[in-house]
Order: C-alpha cells, then structure tokens, then sequence
C-alpha cells in the first residue's frame, strides 16, 4: 500500500496521460463564491481576496501540488448586475489580453464556447511560459467573471487531468451578491 503512494507520485511528475478516474479528488464548495470545485487529492489549498482595478474585489483559490508542479485556481470577481452581459465577448478580450501579455508568453491557442448548463459566455485560453503550460478559461455568468486556471510542466495543461478540473466546476453564480 505504501508504494501505491509512491507510484502515483512518479507517474503524476512524469506527466503520464491520466483519465479523470484515475485521479483522486477533494470537493472543495464556496458557497459566497457560487462554485464547486474537484481539487486534486492532497493539494495544498488556499483562500485570499485581493483588490483589483474599478473597486472590485477578487477572491482566488489556489491548489497546489507542489511535487508535480501542477496549479489550480479558481477566482471570482463580482461585478454589478448587468455589467457582463452585454459586453461579455469584450471582457474576455479584455481577460485573454492581460494573460498574453505577461511577459515571455506564447498563445498556443483560444476558443471561445458557451460553459455548463446554463450557457455562459466564455473563452479558453492555451499558452506557454518558460517550459509550462497553463489553460485558462473565463467565463461570464453575470454578476460574477469566473477565472479558472490549470498549469504546469510541459503539456500538463492541455492534458486529460486538466480537462477533467477545468470541466469538474460547477457554476450557481446566483448565490453571489453583486457589487453595488
């Protein structure tokens, strides 16, 4: 049993194609944010709110696995009610021009899709720095921006184990209160 522990542990590093069976996960609920989230087993999970441009406040959560290299995020950014709706393709110009424009980051490529059930606008974004990839995906479910964030070595990011968290989120961006 000990070496099971250890077996998932040199084949997650070494970036073997997983299904999202085979990865254990942590159901992590914010019922302020309105978002569930399948963390992976063991992450190193932390909360903190920071203050953005425009008066608003975002609240990010971070799991970490540091061993593999790998990070999850999920932020929510509430907006006033109506803010996201009609502009929705602008926001995430404007969400896809500030993560290109980190410094040494190459765009691999971006889609834009409606996300879950209730059809959110929203845009994915593949890009590499310094040998790690990392997908990001904005969507819009006015009143809230979600920003879901999956990184890590080489093609981790573009990996099963990364669609499994990034399509594991379930949205009730109802539940938020909006900025007033």
């Amino acid at each position: 049993m000990k070496y099971r522990s250890a077996l998932m542990t040199v084949i997650m590093s070494c970036g073997a194609v997983l299904t999202a069976a085979d990865v254990p996960t942590e159901r992590y609920v914010s019922a302020e944010g309105g978002y569930v989230a399948f963390f992976p087993e063991g992450a190193d999970i932390k909360t903190k709110t920071v203050d953005i441009p425009g008066g608003l406040k975002a609240v990010i959560t971070t799991a970490t696995l540091k061993a593999a290299q790998q990070t999850y995020i999920v932020t929510y950014t509430p907006h006033q009610k109506g803010v996201l709706k009609a502009p929705a393709k602008a926001t995430l110009e404007l969400g896809e021009k500030a993560t290109i424009a980190q410094p040494k980051t190459t765009r691999l490529g971006a889609k834009d899709f409606l996300y879950g059930k209730a059809k959110y606008p929203a845009r994915e974004i593949l890009t590499e720095r310094d040998g790690h990839q990392t997908r990001t995906r904005f969507v819009a479910a006015d009143p809230v921006l979600y920003t879901i964030v999956v990184g890590g070595p080489k093609e981790f990011a573009s990996g099963e184990a990364a669609s499994a968290f990034l399509d594991s989120i379930e949205l009730t961006p109802g539940k938020v209160k909006a900025k007033k």
